[in-house]
């Protein structure tokens, strides 16, 4: 399970097992911390992604995922800011789904992805 979470964030196979040892360790260093009545996955995750974060702040370099536009309009996001409904809606109308047909159920009813209320396309990310 935290080996495939790893593959996850990471490719190089070298960095996947030191980041497994250190999450160990970590681990056995904090298991008096640990809520035997909470779920121990998420919580060894969560120590994994901040030793990755540690591992890229090492290299220097984190991956960029996103096209230059979408990086441009959340930098610019303090004067145009967007609601996630409208960023989800728009993506999916990027995708070339209808936001509107998109539904998944939940407690026996059928329930949008982008949300109850009516989301907008945002053209300035479309443009």
């Amino acid at each position: 399970m935290l080996t495939v979470y790893l593959r996850s964030l990471l490719r190089d196979e070298a960095a996947i097992d030191d980041l497994i040892q250190e999450t160990m360790i970590v681990a056995w260093r904090r298991l008096d911390e640990c809520d035997l009545n909470r779920p121990f996955g998420p919580w060894l995750r969560g120590m994994a992604s901040r030793l990755v974060m540690a591992h890229y702040r090492k290299q220097k370099s984190v991956p960029v995922l996103l096209h230059e536009t979408v990086l441009q309009v959340v930098g610019s996001a303090v004067e145009n800011r967007v609601s996630v409904p409208d960023l989800h809606a728009t993506i999916l109308h990027l995708l070339g789904m209808d936001h509107h047909r998109l539904t998944f159920p939940r407690n026996g009813l059928d329930e949008r992805l982008t949300g109850v209320y009516e989301p907008r396309i945002v053209k300035e990310i479309v443009a």
